[in-house]
């Protein structure tokens, strides 16, 4: 049986997303995705070369606007 990977599971079950998908959930661009980051309005954690964004940060950041 295959093990699921991360991405296959709904968002809400998730700990990280790319900043592609971040980009797109929050109707935004990519840059703005990293200006976020830059300024720590999200989470990010680097594995590897790829970047993380912790859903919970994205969670939060949506709770405040």
């Amino acid at each position: 049986m295959r093990k699921k990977k991360e991405a296959d599971l709904p968002f809400e079950q998730r700990l990280t997303i790319g900043p592609q998908e971040a980009a797109e959930k929050l109707g935004v661009g990519r840059n703005t995705i990293y200006n976020l980051i830059k300024h720590k309005k999200l989470k990010a954690v680097k594995l590897g070369s790829r970047t993380g964004i912790t859903t919970d940060s994205i969670r939060a950041l949506l709770e405040v606007a």
